[in-house]
């Protein structure tokens, strides 16, 4: 055994010195080969998994490196540098089918209707989150700045403060330095091989965020799982970083148990972004399901900052593809095709050398060891589980007998790209008929982009404050809430404040808009959901706008936290910004159609987001209630305004009238000021924030 152990240790160091002699002489990173594991079934003997691209092997090696597989040679892990590769170690996951959603039926509503999904292809998912050594390559290659590490180190901990935009581009970064095809155009768009624009994930060659409904089934251990409320168990403490137990900050990846597919971290540790947007859940049957419409995109997870509830499996948050924050991560994903770049030698032999310890005994090597005749680096990724495993193949369609000569090459024939029709659904419609999300952290918005308009009465008919009109400029994109605010928003925010919920009038509460509420309440809430969303707050406690440092000012493009709409931006919104079509009343020139007023509404306020929307897919902007805007109300000029925001006055504006007022009220127009102590029951509002 000592004349092993001494043969491998010459060995590695004369692998070391071929490696660092190649480093030296290529002139451009070898083309990157991920580690791919394939999930494992129990066996007797447990055996290590090893997973190579190398076309010779001999049985010698096999049997030295059992004998050996204890030494630790983890400090002969080679330093990144500028022409390493990124060995990501990735987890086959097989196509399947199943219940998405909460079926536990205690999470929020916005985790429901359970449905079923089916994915007719498989896929590869990392089996860590990205890492801030990996993550920090990306950034010293491309000449970006590394994101902030809040002082918690970085090496194995997650990569953290990156926002949805900079791990596509991260992604893309990965692809291209493999020859594959981007998975990203410059919209976040998926893109197919020749790439055109897709919302079918099976036709993306190049690295990607995992789906939604991809992450919901590996996470809950895909066709090996055994139903467990968090990734790997029903035990939350057994394999989520929560706010019970992280110290108040992330950990080194792969620390806890993994789940049943040997994925890590898939509860807590960090929130994780998902490729596409945020939206409705539909009771129907959903085959490969891709969403692209919303401006939220998905995150999956929860983190060190959150209760265990956030932590599973279908569990669901949105946040703005612009934010960075210290508890949102991410990890890889890649689809499984049939061609030659997925198809895996499959071999029982020998143990690489270990590059990371990851977790007890849980040890993945993902070191470049050998170099085979024609040139090419192998690449290893071992594994032993805590558990004893067997390793299963399929050579042409069949399993392998397991019992024949270890070292006997198999190929591994993945399965079949399959051509499938994607369920098209009406998502406006279906919508409509359930009602917009509720109880969520953040309520639905709409993306603003910034333009110019005539502000004021356009039609000669209006009122004398509406005049005179003047051109608006905005240089900033903003979002605006799809719905107004409704009592089911509203009364979360006073129940975690111990604030009294505003009277109802007794004509329910649930999805209609909140009412009896001042702009000193509306603005509270504002600032609750700044900070539920780890945001500078917009307000202080005179009402004064602020930036992102705190301090005060005019100018709504600085804030970066949850307000309320500028008058100027709430009229832009309302005519329906760059696509507007002139309307008088927001989406129409027939009132009937968009709004709630004092002819047809039965004198009480109704659910929201039940009238047609205007250009934008905003609703009630015309009607149902006046909303409360952030600038104080003030007289018009004939100059022409950039950004504009009125901080002089008494009155807070408010806009587009109520259930009790004439049609002439809900032109988009129209304004009307309130002190900011007023309240009454035709007055709410909805939330506004700017694109950072």
């Amino acid at each position: 055994a000592d004349k092993i152990s001494e043969e491998m240790k010459e060995e590695i160091e004369e692998e070391k010195a071929e490696e660092t002699l190649r480093d030296i002489q290529q002139e451009a990173p070898e083309d990157k080969t991920e580690d791919v594991v394939y999930p494992e079934k129990e066996q007797e003997e447990q055996q290590p998994q090893i997973i190579q691209q190398d076309e010779k092997t001999s049985e010698q090696d096999l049997q030295i490196s059992r004998q050996n597989k204890s030494i630790d040679t983890s400090a002969s892990m080679p330093p990144l540098n500028s022409t390493s590769r990124i060995e990501h170690s990735v987890v086959l996951v097989e196509k399947g089918s199943f219940m998405m959603g909460d079926e536990v039926e205690d999470l929020e509503i916005y985790c429901r209707p359970v449905h079923e999904v089916i994915l007719t292809n498989s896929f590869l998912i990392g089996r860590f989150q990205v890492t801030f050594e990996e993550y920090d390559l990306f950034c010293d290659e491309t000449g970006r700045s590394r994101p902030k590490d809040e002082g918690w180190e970085r090496g194995q901990r997650p990569v953290i403060n990156v926002s949805w935009w900079h791990v596509i581009s991260y992604c893309n970064w990965l692809s291209e330095k493999e020859g594959l095809a981007k998975t990203y155009d410059s919209e976040g768009n998926l893109l197919d091989k020749n790439g055109d624009i897709t919302t079918d994930p099976s036709k993306v060659e190049g690295y990607r965020l995992p789906t939604e409904a991809e992450r919901e089934y590996a996470a809950r251990g895909g066709s090996k799982s055994k139903g467990y409320k968090y990734a790997g168990s029903d035990n939350v403490g057994d394999v989520a970083w929560y706010d019970s137990n992280s110290e108040g900050k992330t950990q080194e990846v792969g620390k806890k148990e993994p789940n049943e597919l040997g994925i890590y971290d898939m509860s807590g540790n960090v929130w994780e972004w998902c490729s596409d947007r945020y939206g409705l859940y539909l009771i129907s049957v959903q085959t490969n399901p891709y969403n692209c419409s919303g401006s939220s995109r998905v995150t999956r997870g929860g983190s060190w900052s959150d209760f265990a509830s956030s932590a599973r499996v279908a569990n669901r948050d949105g946040k703005l593809p612009t934010g960075s924050y210290s508890y949102i991560g991410f990890r890889i994903c890649r689809t499984v095709f049939e061609d030659t770049a997925e198809s895996k030698e499959i071999s029982e032999d020998g143990i690489n050398k270990t590059s990371k310890s990851r977790k007890g005994e849980s040890v993945v090597a993902k070191e470049n060891t050998e170099e085979t005749n024609d040139g090419k680096a192998d690449n290893y990724v071992n594994e032993t589980h805590s558990e004893e495993q067997e390793l299963q193949t399929i050579h042409q369609g069949e399993k392998i007998d397991h019992h024949e000569t270890p070292v006997k090459k198999r190929r591994i024939a993945l399965p079949l790209f399959i051509f499938f029709t994607v369920l098209v659904t009406i998502a406006i419609a279906v919508m409509s008929l359930q009602g917009h999300l509720s109880s969520s952290s953040v309520p639905p918005m709409v993306l603003v982009e910034r333009g110019s308009f005539t502000m004021g009465d356009t039609w000669g008919d209006g009122e004398s404050d509406e005049k005179p009109t003047h051109k608006v400029t905005f240089t900033y994109d903003f979002y605006l809430g799809k719905y107004e605010i409704t009592f089911d928003e509203y009364d979360d925010f006073c129940e975690a404040t111990g604030r009294s919920k505003p009277k109802d009038e007794d004509w329910g509460r649930g999805q209609r808009p909140v009412i009896n509420v001042s702009w000193d309440d509306a603005i509270g809430f504002c600032n609750w959901l700044s900070e539920k969303d780890k945001l500078p707050k917009a307000y202080d406690n005179d009402g004064n706008l602020l930036d992102k440092d705190g301090r005060i000012t005019a100018d709504p493009a600085n804030v970066v936290g949850y307000r309320l709409p500028t008058e100027a931006e709430w009229e832009y919104a309302a005519r329906g910004g760059n696509k507007s079509k002139g309307y008088k009343y927001s989406g129409s020139d027939n009132v009937d159609k968009v709004a709630w007023y004092g002819l047809n509404l039965g004198s009480k306020t109704q659910e929201v987001g039940k009238k047609t929307p205007n250009e934008l897919g905003i609703y009630d902007m015309s009607g149902n209630v006046w909303e409360w805007c952030s600038d104080r109300y003030g007289h018009y000029s004939s100059s022409a305004k950039t950004n504009p925001y009125n901080d002089s006055g008494s009155g807070r504006v408010d806009r587009g009238g109520g259930w009790s007022n004439l049609a002439t009220v809900a032109r988009v127009a129209n304004r009307g000021n309130f002190s900011p102590t007023f309240m009454r029951n035709n007055l709410g509002f909805r939330i506004a924030r700017t694109v950072p």
